[in-house]
């Protein structure tokens, strides 16, 4: 549960003063979050508009208000007085995300979706509230309101003020005269109003908008949009830590890695990023280089993430810039997949931006194929062969063919998933790549086990085992978890090739 912070003025006693000193720097950070809500504001506004819709939040502001300012104390029939705390604890929350939201907003960009006034004909339309008290301005740019609200009462000072409003509610006195008739209504109005902004934000960038209630009838036409929007964007089922968006922290951690790279490869002519795992926290890069290097693409991309280890977790996906200046990169899917959140954090003067696309490629039946004949099916049958070896007690031979099954098996993956077919044999790069696929994936190669633990190490040894019985030793339970951790690869592997070949047919009809 997230601690209550008093304000610098150290509570309501006989009076209660506003603080109208100096700040300390540390008032300045946001004081009711949680970590993963400072990299993620938006978590936080979904659990605002969770907990009631829009006008519940402004009658239950009022009703606050109403409080502050008579001389009688907040007294809930159902919950009592101290339910005031929860809805002071909601509403900072609030406020401090909005205030990093802000930050992030304000932060140039390479590019910027631009509000239509058709989006915001379909939005009225659809979304279950819409705020219609705001100016064509505001509803294009929600941001313009936080931004005056902060402008007039910066956060720490909100803070403050919620403090006197809280205490006021609960005392049997109206707050006292230090403070104006004129700095209740300015707090009540931008709170009221980044309300709605909130709402405009949260709705455009959820994946879960709240809409009206559909008629009965309507329901098989609202699944069979839904099927569409779901083939529209490369995820599936089981890819729970997804961060669509970078948040702010998240962007000052890509200005640092960005820096970095370009020291560690000064041939780079474009970063881009385009996917971040939560857990383990993962930022995924593709980063594009000048022709006339002389190194690998795989070569590059392993130097450019072991710089990086010292600082953050990075997987990057290296292309030379013939690849990205080809017009039929507009026919590849891994060219969609990568430039899809449109977030690049770098690029040279020799470089340009290409128009993004709209939509992505679908792959067809035949390349969903090559990649399984190429990779899949290969590291299936690698895997039999694997496991025939093991009852030969061939350990040595058991061990580099299962690892050549989990490889194989690990490329399938990713290149079915992204339509980018990775060219490095390193497992723990195609472990961290495969985070795009499946969190399955990672869980079943990363469990905290000694016998998980034993199969990881049989994976990254490099020296051969000996052959012959290995009676109830580390590497007998290291190789029995290993092969079973390669069969439920294979499985997942399986299931996903049919997967991606029905939602090829069903898009096709």
């Amino acid at each position: 549960m997230t601690n209550f912070v008093l304000p610098v003025n150290g509570g309501r006693l006989n009076e209660l003063v506003m603080y109208c000193g100096v700040y300390a720097p540390w008032d300045h950070y946001p004081k009711f979050l949680r970590q993963s809500e400072v990299r993620n504001p938006l978590i936080t506004l979904k659990g605002f508009f969770d907990a009631n819709d829009v006008e519940g939040h402004y009658e239950k502001l009022k009703r606050w208000r109403h409080y502050v300012v008579n001389d009688e104390h907040y007294d809930d029939e159902r919950f009592g007085p101290g339910n005031l705390l929860y809805d002071y604890e909601l509403n900072l929350r609030l406020l401090e995300s909005l205030y990093l939201l802000l930050l992030e907003d304000e932060e140039p960009s390479y590019s910027d979706d631009k509000i239509t006034e058709e989006q915001l004909a379909s939005e009225k339309e659809e979304w279950a509230w819409y705020p219609n008290h705001f100016t064509k301005k505001e509803l294009l740019n929600p941001y313009l309101v936080i931004k005056a609200a902060f402008n007039e009462i910066q956060p720490e000072a909100f803070r403050d003020h919620l403090w006197e409003w809280i205490n006021a509610a609960l005392s049997s006195n109206a707050i006292d005269e230090t403070t104006t008739p004129g700095e209740i209504i300015t707090v009540y109005e931008h709170i009221k109003k980044m309300y709605s902004a909130a709402w405009l934000i949260f709705q455009r960038e959820t994946a879960q908008p709240f809409l009206k209630e559909k008629p009965v009838e309507d329901n098989k036409i609202l699944c069979e949009s839904e099927d569409k929007k779901a083939l529209s964007v490369m995820a599936d089922s089981v890819r729970k830590n997804v961060s669509i968006k970078a948040t702010p922290a998240q962007k000052l951690g890509l200005k640092e890695v960005t820096k970095l790279i370009l020291k560690i490869e000064p041939t780079v002519q474009m970063v881009c990023h385009f996917h971040t795992s939560e857990e383990p926290f993962i930022f995924f890069l593709l980063i594009i280089v000048a022709n006339d290097q002389a190194f690998t693409n795989d070569e590059i991309a392993a130097r450019i993430e072991q710089g990086c280890a010292h600082l953050v977790t990075i997987a990057a996906f290296v292309k030379k810039q013939k690849w990205f200046e080809k017009p039929e990169r507009k026919s590849s899917s891994f060219y969609y997949y990568a430039f899809r959140l449109k977030d690049v954090t770098y690029q040279s003067t020799s470089v340009t931006i290409p128009e993004y696309p709209k939509y992505g490629p679908y792959m067809t039946q035949q390349e969903i194929d090559e990649i399984w004949d190429r990779t899949g099916h290969h590291g299936h049958e690698l895997y039999f062969k694997a496991q025939q070896l093991q009852m030969d007690k061939n350990y040595t031979e058991c061990l580099s063919t299962v690892k050549e099954a989990i490889n194989y098996t690990l490329k399938s993956m990713i290149a079915m998933m992204t339509g980018f077919m990775p060219a490095t044999n390193d497992h723990n790069r195609l472990l961290k790549m495969s985070l795009l696929c499946s969190v399955k994936i990672w869980g079943i190669f990363h469990k905290d086990t000694e016998s998980s633990i034993a199969a990881m190490d049989l994976l990254n040894l490099n020296e051969p085992l000996l052959n012959g019985p290995i009676a109830q030793t580390e590497n007998e339970t290291g190789m029995n978890v290993l092969m079973l951790n390669a069969y439920l690869l294979n499985m997942i592997a399986r299931d996903e090739y049919q997967e991606r070949m029905a939602d090829v047919n069903h898009h096709s009809t």
